[in-house]
C-alpha cells in the first residue's frame, strides 16, 4: 500500500449502509422547488495512519506500507458537515469506523471462493 506524505491526512469516511439510508431518505422526502445540497457524511475526521492501525486491528494483518513523499495535489484535510441533512431530513449515520471495517471485513471473508 503506497501512503503518501505522513498519514496525517484527514478524511471523513462513511459506511456504505448509511449513505444508501440517507439516499432513500432523500427519495422518500416530497420533491421542494429549487435545489439543495447535503452533505451526507460521518462528520468525524480520521487520519490515514488512524484508518490502517483500525484495518489492521480489525483483519489482524500488518499492512505493508510503502510510504512516499508527500504530494502537491494531496488535500491535507477534508472533513465534511452533515448539519443540514440532520435538521432538514432528520438523517445521521449510525455505523462507526471499526464497526463498518469490520462488517466489510467480514463481508470480504465471506465472499472469497
Amino acid at each position: 500500500m503506497t501512503l503518501w506524505g505522513d498519514g496525517e491526512s484527514l478524511r471523513d469516511y462513511l459506511y456504505i449502509d448509511d449513505f444508501i439510508a440517507a439516499c432513500m431518505t432523500t427519495l422518500r422526502q416530497p420533491l421542494q422547488q429549487g435545489m439543495r445540497v447535503f452533505n451526507v457524511c460521518s462528520g468525524q475526521a480520521t487520519s490515514l495512519k488512524q484508518l490502517l492501525a483500525l484495518i489492521e486491528q480489525v483483519t489482524g494483518h500488518t499492512l505493508q506500507r510503502d510510504q512516499r513523499p508527500a504530494r502537491a495535489v494531496d488535500l491535507h484535510r477534508v472533513l465534511l458537515d452533515g448539519t443540514r441533512i440532520r435538521q432538514e431530513l432528520g438523517w445521521a449515520p449510525h455505523t462507526s469506523l471499526h464497526d463498518g471495517l469490520q462488517r466489510t471485513w467480514q463481508w470480504l471473508i465471506a465472499t472469497q471462493p
